[in-house]
């Protein structure tokens, strides 16, 4: 045999070799993995590796490796490999470890997170059951004169999964409070922007509770009402714990409306426009409903309230 064959021979049995052995074989990659992920939920993981290859998963969760369905050892039948596994319903949430490893071809690393599902807290090493209050508010009469009554009506409903214990309930107006009434727990006005703080204590799991402010329109424009209820324990959704609403607040001659009568001072008076009948007290008849009085030609056509 010539030298020169002999050359080439061992070289390409050095290449073999070194096949043989995963030199220059390309490493297992991750592609992607789902997290964050709910605990009871499902989960995955992919990695790019050779043709052929026989790859292993490991995934730990607070020390301990996951098992069953999805997380055997699986070859390469193209260039990708992906586990698919269920997180175990009580999994403890943080950032928890996944290993592959693909013998001869190298190993990759990589982590996921694990959260509490909905309606759940964290609580150290585990997730519990938890309350999620949510707000809601609304006023009556869309419109009214200025100086006429307004009433809001302030709901709290816990939609969770757990009591919320010692709720308060807060509200701001953009009014005079008149009045304020609760469902339950008891209520004091607060400030120094007008507004209450009521103390509704215990609220069970789809329980709920209201309470109604009644307010006197100040200025024209908007009357806006906003209230916040907070609980001593963490909230599943603290978003849905506020809200907010707002009605209209019109000159005395452009709306139906209740509330106090105007006082025209000295002006003299030369006409009457009576407005649609509207409910409540405080109209200028038994049947609830005002007259507008204009003044005199070099006044103004709209009345004031005093």
């Amino acid at each position: 045999m010539l030298p020169s064959m002999k050359v080439a021979l061992a070289f390409l049995a050095a290449v073999a070799g070194l096949a043989s052995a995963g030199v220059g074989a390309a490493k297992p990659r991750v592609l992607k993995v789902t997290s964050p992920v709910a605990a009871g939920t499902t989960a995955s993981a992919s990695i790019s590796v050779q043709r052929g290859a026989r790859c292993s998963i490991e995934v730990r969760i607070a020390g301990a490796v996951l098992g069953g369905r999805g997380l055997g050892s699986k070859r390469a039948q193209t260039r990708r490999i992906v586990w698919t596994w269920r997180v175990p319903p009580g999994a403890a949430p943080g950032r928890w470890p996944i290993t592959v490893d693909c013998g001869a071809a190298g190993a990759a690393r990589t982590s996921f997170v694990v959260v509490c599902p909905s309606g759940f807290v964290a609580s150290r090493a585990s997730c519990r059951p938890a309350p999620d209050l949510r707000v809601a508010v609304a006023g009556t009469p869309a419109a009214n004169r200025v100086g006429g009554r307004f009433s809001f009506r302030i709901e709290v409903l816990n939609v969770g999964k757990a009591a919320a214990p010692d709720v308060v309930l807060t509200a701001e107006a953009s009014a005079e409070l008149v009045a304020v009434g609760a469902e339950g727990g008891s209520c004091v006005p607060s400030g120094p922007v007008p507004g209450v703080r009521c103390d509704v204590g215990r609220l069970a799991a789809g329980a709920r509770t209201t309470a109604t402010l009644e307010l006197r329109a100040t200025t024209l424009g908007a009357l806006s009402v906003s209230a916040r209820a907070a609980s001593s324990t963490p909230d599943a959704r603290p978003a849905d714990n506020a809200a907010a609403a707002s009605t209209g607040v019109t000159p005395p001659d452009s709306v139906s409306g209740s509330g106090v009568r105007p006082s025209f001072g000295s002006a003299l008076v030369i006409a009457y426009v009576e407005l649609d009948a509207i409910s409540g007290s405080g109209g200028d008849d038994a049947a609830g409903r005002f007259t507008t009085r204009y003044a005199s030609s070099g006044f103004a056509r709209h009345v004031t309230w005093p």
